[in-house]
């Protein structure tokens, strides 16, 4: 009896333990199904509300430790919460202002036990007088991954306009984006408003300049009493402030040095001048270098190539003079220099390609088509002449010969090459030569590749309409998700437009209204304020038929 006692309170202790720690019931179809609230005390956009706290239900269990960093109180106030089963109490710690819209808004972090987040915020609108602000700013943040970013908004009522900074000033109003980018704001006063798309990395209300992601609305919004406003944002990458360091060097044979950045650098910056290698114990005494280029196999390397054997006695030091990151940083003064010994070990290795163009017998080849070879080390340029380009009847096709870096050249046919016709690389590697004068095998190379068939192509073209349009220019993008295709093409003004030569397949088109004639969108500048170009990205997919071409499509900026 003793015995069985003991085992009917085991299984009563281990129910009431199961039930305090709700967890999804093992097997069946994967729950991807996103979390929502379902009911909310008071109702949505309730007035005249005196109670010290309100509730919110969620459609079932949720993982608590990120509800928290999800709710903000518009205007703000301070909060504790507190949970019953799927129930989430949200009692306020001082007193509500009265005659006041609150928006009480819980973002996109939380998830359900499945880790399925919201799709998009949630908001409760009250008010504590007998009136509701009705204003409404709405919109949508395009970004390959938009949940989990912040639309800031400013009311400049309240401040002044050139002064704002985003870096030190917190937002009156605050909302969370979902995974479909969507936002909204409500209960807003009639105004004039700013708004922003923050990646507030750190949580902490502001703009970090170099640790978030940035992106300006295109312009100022003025909200009429109980208007409607729309805005598009898109983010930038968080600025790369950071300067570059070399972190060492060593010698890998008498002729070649490898050095490590602490990130990529520019390819432009690396050349010959941009560095020096020197005695140690004499600095005066630098030796000639032939060739500096990225490592093919580690992109924060640099391979630099010397035109005089290094002495394995030696104790030399590298210097990065100029060098610079892709964000234009340039290296930096307290680390542009690393301590390395010299090498007895002779250069002898042959050249290997490290990419060839394509695979061979690859098909449906573009007939603009251009070719890359790169290797592990620097090639003597003398040696391109054994890299050709031949048609099905074993012509040579006329080419120009670019080096892209003494590593990497690129071949250029003078004319597009024939459709749906078979064509060949040809690569005598016996001419390729390390610049220390090792050849490669004596092998012939060849790849065998058919080109697309150019009577299949098709063509999209219509004309954009812009009624806000001024003496701009506009850049149209089209691409291909499939394909991976990418195309732009860019108007002077608003009017007609044609993509040509067109696979067939379903492609997508975004324009925007490139203001200052770079040929890229701006997403404007938080401080001085600077807005974001407009843009608009079209939700239908557009057809291309085979040997079609389909017209009349009007793209319109409104």
């Amino acid at each position: 009896m003793k015995r069985a006692l003991r085992c009917a309170v085991c299984a009563l202790l281990c129910l009431i333990v199961g039930c305090a720690n709700p967890q999804p019931p093992p097997g069946g179809p994967p729950d991807t199904v996103a979390p929502t609230i379902i009911r909310s005390d008071p109702p949505n956009r309730t007035t005249d509300f005196h109670s010290t706290s309100l509730r919110v239900e969620f459609s079932e269990y949720i993982r608590k430790e990120k509800v928290r960093e999800s709710i903000f109180i518009s205007p703000p106030i301070a909060f504790e919460l507190s949970w019953g089963g799927t129930e989430l109490e949200i009692e306020f710690t001082e007193d509500l202002d009265s005659n006041t819209t609150y928006a009480l808004t819980i973002g996109t972090e939380f998830s359900d036990y499945r880790g399925n987040k919201p799709e998009q915020a949630f908001t409760l609108i009250f008010a504590t007088g007998a009136v509701l602000d009705s204003g409404v700013v709405a919109g949508r943040l395009f970004d390959q991954q938009p949940a989990g970013a912040f639309i800031f908004l400013y009311p400049l009522r309240e401040l002044a306009p050139d002064t704002l900074n985003p870096a030190h000033v917190i937002p009156r109003y605050r909302t969370q984006v979902g995974t479909n980018g969507a936002f909204e704001f409500q209960a807003l006063p009639a105004g004039r408003y700013r708004l922003f798309a923050i990646r507030d990395e750190f949580r902490n209300l502001v703009y970090d300049v170099g640790q978030d992601a940035f992106g300006a609305a295109n312009e100022d919004i003025e909200l009429s009493e109980g208007g409607r406003a729309l805005a598009s944002l898109r983010l930038r990458p968080a600025d790369d402030l950071a300067a570059p360091l070399l972190y060492s060097a060593r010698a890998l044979n008498q002729h070649r040095i490898v050095a490590t950045f602490s990130e990529g650098l520019d390819s432009a910056s690396l050349r010959t001048a941009a560095f020096a290698v020197r005695d140690s114990a004499d600095t005066n005494l630098s030796l000639p270098l032939r060739a500096v280029y990225g490592s093919p196999s580690d992109s924060l390397a640099v391979l630099i190539e010397t035109a005089l054997p290094l002495d394995s006695a030696r104790s030399l030091q590298l210097g990065a003079l100029q060098v610079n990151d892709i964000a234009g940083n340039r290296v930096s003064d307290t680390a542009r220099t690393a301590f390395f010994s010299g090498s007895g070990q002779p250069d002898s290795s042959a050249p290997q390609f490290s990419s060839l163009p394509l695979p061979d017998s690859s098909r449906k080849v573009p007939v603009d088509a251009s070719f890359s070879f790169r290797w592990d080390r620097a090639v003597d340029p003398a040696g391109s002449d054994g890299i050709s380009l031949h048609d099905a009847d074993g012509a040579a096709i006329d080419c120009r010969r670019r080096w892209i870096a003494p590593n990497e050249f690129r071949l250029l046919p003078d004319q597009l090459l024939q459709g749906d016709a078979w064509h060949t690389l040809r690569i005598r590697q016996a001419v390729l030569r390390s610049l220390s004068g090792i050849a490669m095998p004596d092998t012939l190379v060849e790849r065998h590749f058919a080109t697309l068939d150019t009577r299949d192509f098709g063509s999209l073209a219509g004309v954009l309409y812009d009624s806000a349009a001024g003496p701009v220019s506009y850049v149209l993008t089209l691409s291909s998700g499939k394909s991976g295709l990418r195309r732009q093409l860019k108007l002077d003004s608003a009017g007609v437009w044609e993509f040509a030569d067109l696979l067939p397949g379903s492609y997508r088109i975004d324009v925007f209204c490139d203001e200052n004639a770079n040929g890229r969108y701006d997403y404007g500048e938080p401080f001085p304020f600077a807005p974001a170009e407009r843009f608009k990205e079209f939700p239908s997919e557009f057809r291309v038929r085979a040997r079609w071409d389909t017209q009349d499509i009007v793209l319109d900026m409104r």
